[in-house]
């Protein structure tokens, strides 16, 4: 990945996302992996990771929701540019 004046992620070719995710008291249940909105992968176990290379160009949205066994999420989202052919 490369950063335009390090505040914008440029992404060029299938990239694998990965998500550190730990609940050490109930354990983690699931992280889904979303782009613009859309689910694209849902991860059980670690490593918990996706490799996105499904086509995509200029702005989208990254998002990984984590989801331990107690019910609790937790969110990470980042905005990128992406040149996936």
């Amino acid at each position: 990945m490369k950063t335009l004046l390090g505040t914008t992620t440029i992404i060029v070719g299938a990239i694998t996302i990965e998500a550190a995710v730990t609940d050490e008291v109930s354990g983690v249940n699931k992280t889904e992996f979303y782009v613009n909105g859309v689910l694209k992968h849902t991860a059980y176990a670690p490593p918990y990771e996706w490799l996105w290379e499904e086509r995509a160009l200029f702005l989208n949205a990254i998002k990984v929701i984590a989801y331990n066994n107690a019910g609790n999420t937790a969110v990470a989202e980042v905005r990128v540019i992406a040149f996936i052919l």
